[in-house]
């Protein structure tokens, strides 16, 4: 319910009764991130990983330093993310996603390519792939993304509008571009 002062003082409460209870940890980390306090919520995820290991823990720190601007940080734990668990397809994904917010298109596409050939489903990074072979001009290889990202999830709208703009963009399939973005 956007509740998030209350909650963070039930959270803190609990922790004074059982500070061992992970779970404490994890929920007051998505209080202080919900209300944008990133080192804050950064400190209870690293708790929160000392108890649970969970590498998809390490990826999200990794990402809430991308969101401040702090690249390095979040390569240093999508790196680590990654040493631990070589196959789980989201650090290389996110190091995409924060290559594309550095303007680094060649290295973004390469992450997200990588993220691909251990998880070949998902929408999401066939539709980042997409703007990273766009912004590097290669408008045949965003449409293939798009349709890759359609394949995994037909009712993306986000990919059919960007479908139809790339087409109106470009000039054709107009026809189509006018449908998919309806």
């Amino acid at each position: 319910n956007q509740l998030f002062g209350s909650s963070e003082k039930m959270f803190y409460s609990a922790m004074e009764i059982k500070s061992d209870n992970k779970e404490i940890y994890y929920y007051l980390a998505r209080t202080h991130e919900e209300n944008r306090n990133y080192s804050i919520a950064i400190s209870y995820y690293n708790k929160y990983y000392g108890f649970s290991g969970e590498t998809d823990i390490l990826v999200h720190i990794g990402y809430l330093y991308g969101v401040q601007g702090k690249f390095s940080s979040a390569y240093d734990y999508y790196k680590r993310a990654s040493e631990i668990d070589p196959e789980n397809p989201s650090p290389y994904f996110f190091t995409g996603l924060t290559r594309l917010w550095e303007a680094k298109y060649n290295e973004a596409r390469e992450s997200i390519k990588l993220a691909i050939a251990k998880k070949n489903t998902e929408e999401t990074y066939y539709f980042y792939l997409a703007v990273a072979d766009e912004k590097l001009g290669d408008v045949d290889g965003a449409i293939e993304s798009l349709k890759a990202a359609l394949k995994n999830n037909p009712s993306s709208g986000r990919a059919y509008n960007y479908l139809g703009y790339i087409y109106a963009e470009k000039n054709i399939n107009i026809e189509e571009a006018l449908k998919l973005v309806k």
